[in-house]
């Protein structure tokens, strides 16, 4: 006759302990996989209208870039006003020049150059790809191919010949107008801030991350006037055009995004 005592303690002893219930593991495991290999921005009421906003900045933008252009002394309807204005910013700033700023000036003047554009675009490109964020990587690439083009196509149309009116502190060649540093680092720099910003959550993260870019590229800007291979215009005008190619291509990947 059996033991109820010895029988519910061998059962206690010998049967093994019941699975813990887990009922949303597979969503949870499924979630997971989600963040890992798709990036989803957050969605927000922001983003309903600020695609437009983008687009009519980028479209006042290139208008005022088409008016500075029309204006250039070296245009039928240039301005004499332009360069006198142009000339006396050159050499206001050729008065600051000291030693250890020229080292400042070419080190700043270095993160617009072509190689190192290339670079930046190839190593974020890279990481936002990681980051499974691939509309934020095709707009970084098509940022840097257009800027590059975009300087070509209007340098060869304008001809406008770069500054001698003071000392050049690097050796430089080809046409001025736009720079194709400003071009190219507005239009870089600019849009990788508008990709990171989609990945930060609150809006003081994301609007630190497109200020700082922003002062990098007029740290850029500043650099070419300082050293004397561009006319302050010549900035100017490639911020204009780099900035409008910038906030396009924010207003396309929002609707990428959220399509």
């Amino acid at each position: 006759m059996s033991n109820p005592q010895f029988d519910e303690g061998k059962t206690s002893r010998h049967s093994p302990d019941p699975p813990l219930a887990f009922p949303d593991a597979p969503h949870a495991t499924l979630a997971r996989r989600r963040r890992i290999f798709e990036f989803r921005p957050p969605v927000s009421p922001a983003f309903r209208w600020s695609s437009w906003s983008a687009v009519g900045l980028a479209l006042l933008l290139i208008t005022a870039f088409i008016e500075l252009s029309e204006q250039l002394p070296t245009a039928k309807t240039g301005s004499v006003r332009l360069l006198a204005v142009d000339a006396s910013v050159l050499r206001f700033v050729a008065r600051f020049r000291h030693p250890w700023l020229n080292g400042l000036a070419m080190d700043l003047t270095a993160l617009g150059s072509p190689v190192v554009v290339g670079l930046f675009t190839f190593a974020f490109g890279a990481l936002l790809i990681i980051a499974a964020d691939r509309q934020g990587a095709m707009a970084l690439v098509a940022s840097s191919l257009a800027s590059a083009l975009l300087t070509f196509i209007m340098k060869s149309l304008l001809e406008r010949p770069r500054p001698e009116l003071v000392p050049r502190l690097v050796a430089v060649s080809g046409l001025s107008y736009p720079s194709g540093h400003s071009l190219a680092s507005s239009a870089v720099y600019l849009t990788a801030a508008f990709v990171i910003a989609r990945h930060m959550e609150t809006v003081g993260q994301r609007v630190g991350a497109i200020a700082f870019s922003a002062v990098i590229v007029l740290l850029i800007g500043t650099s070419r006037v300082y050293l004397g291979v561009h006319f302050p215009s010549d900035v100017f005008g490639g911020i204009l055009l780099g900035t409008a190619w910038a906030l396009l291509m924010a207003a396309l990947i929002r609707r990428l995004d959220h399509a």
